[in-house]
């Protein structure tokens, strides 16, 4: 049937789809501060970085966006660093959904290394809404 076709080929889609995506980041890890600068060179969010974020984010080594399937929009967001001396956290993740036309968010709990807050006044949340990329941190 028409639907079993199309379901084949999402299915073939997703799976050419993951293995480019695992190339790519094959590629990306050779690259120095490749999302960091990525993030801080993009036209709609160069403005969130600020001197402190800049430095938290040297230590970004990887940005994963994960689509869950479900009967409902769910999307994770995950940011992977390297041992550094702001966080301890190797992952830190942001969840996004709609359930009952409400908007939902779920995020790691950050855990700070002490006296190492590089980013001022932020509750320990991680978010991706506000004026800086600290405000990711709410």
């Amino acid at each position: 049937s028409l639907i079993e076709a199309l379901e084949n080929d999402l299915v073939e889609f997703k799976t050419l789809q993951n293995v480019l995506y695992k190339r790519r980041s094959g590629v990306i890890k050779r690259i120095p501060n490749f999302w960091m600068a990525t993030f801080k060179n993009h036209p709609d969010i160069s403005y969130l970085f600020n001197k402190d974020v800049t430095e938290c984010f040297h230590y970004l080594s990887k940005f994963q966006v994960e689509e869950i399937e479900s009967d409902k929009f769910k999307l994770k967001i995950h940011f992977f660093f390297n041992e550094n001396p702001f966080i301890a956290n190797h992952v830190l993740s942001k969840e996004f959904s709609i359930e009952n036309n409400n908007y939902i968010s779920k995020s790691t709990e950050i855990s700070w290394i002490t006296g190492n807050k590089p980013l001022r006044n932020v509750r320990s949340k991680f978010t991706i809404l506000g004026s800086n990329v600290s405000q990711w941190f709410v």
